[in-house]
């Protein structure tokens, strides 16, 4: 008996809650270091101007700081939507694996009942991130990740409701019709 959508399902409870809030702290210490960086400047010694159009004349370290290390800062805007790209990455990887899936039609109680399991667990997450929510800390660092709070506060009714669908869709795989060419039916997890 296959596993992957079981592991698919657990990876998927963790890795969402777990990479949220990492997300989170990288991109509100990416905020704080930015802003202690603009408080720092100084004129650079023996700084030499240059004559190419082409090149920056850099005199202070604010200038330096322009060129180098405020752009990876642009970068960390973009890091609520990877968090986003990344929740759906694991529902899409829910569904091909429940696609792809050939299974004995038991697999599916089996199935249901760890659903069930896991759906509690992600009660207990969903409780734990509301908690951590309480902490002003935690909220203030979280405020710019609005889809990720709702998925975080919704995630038992939001995985219950994927995996059942994604169930649904593995076992109608198992009772698929046979063919001519293929009386067992047609094995799509068997291709690769």
């Amino acid at each position: 008996m296959n596993f992957d959508n079981l592991i698919v399902m657990i990876i998927f409870l963790v890795g969402v809650f777990v990479g949220g809030i990492f997300g989170g702290l990288i991109y509100t210490s990416f905020n704080m270091l930015e802003v202690e960086l603009q408080t720092v400047d100084f004129q650079i010694p023996f700084a030499q101007n240059s004559t190419i159009d082409e090149a920056p004349n850099v005199t202070t370290f604010q200038e330096v700081l322009d060129i180098t290390i405020y752009p990876f800062f642009d970068v960390a805007d973009s890091l609520p939507y990877l968090t986003y790209f990344m929740c759906f990455a694991f529902i899409i990887a829910l569904a091909m694996v429940a696609y792809l899936s050939t299974k004995n039609s038991l697999f599916f109680v089996v199935h249901l009942l760890f659903t069930l399991l896991l759906t509690y667990f992600a009660i207990l997450l969903s409780n734990a991130y509301t908690k951590l929510l309480t902490d002003s800390t935690f909220n203030n660092m979280m405020v710019e990740f609005p889809v990720y709070n709702l998925l975080m506060i919704y995630l038992p009714q939001v995985f219950f409701v994927t995996s059942l669908v994604f169930a649904s869709i593995s076992f109608v795989n198992v009772v698929k019709p046979s063919t001519k060419d293929n009386p067992f039916g047609v094995n799509y997890g068997g291709d690769f």
